[in-house]
């Protein structure tokens, strides 16, 4: 899936514990925060997938990436995603496609930095 990265600065952003996800999203006030920013203030940050996908600055300037990232994710797994008009539909799905977005950012940032570490 490399040549369909999108690029995000991973360690701006954690998984919430089990116990918090469901959190309001403070983008939406729907319950279904799952991540939060770390750079906010401490409790403040709480944003859904969705949102994140399609409601911030970042999401704005990846949205030409984000459909062929979905396409890339549904031929690799083989599962389908509900959309409508560009738009992921189920908070399910973009859970797993922002999920996706993290970890392979996560991986890159960690080959460039053993690269770097072997390198320098």
């Amino acid at each position: 899936m490399s040549q369909t990265a999108i690029n995000f600065d991973s360690d701006s952003i954690r998984v919430l514990p089990v116990a918090m996800q469901g959190s309001h999203c403070k983008q939406c006030d729907k319950p279904q925060a799952r991540w939060e920013l770390t750079r906010a203030p401490k409790g403040e940050g709480f944003i859904c997938s969705l949102c994140m996908l399609y409601e911030t600055r970042w999401g704005e300037e990846n949205k030409p990436h984000l459909l062929a990232f979905v396409d890339a994710v549904v031929e690799h797994t083989g599962k389908p995603i509900l959309m409508d008009t560009g738009r992921i539909v189920k908070v399910a799905d973009a859970d797993r496609i922002f999920q996706a977005i993290v970890a392979e950012n996560k991986v890159t940032s960690l080959r460039r930095k053993m690269w770097r570490m072997r390198h320098a």
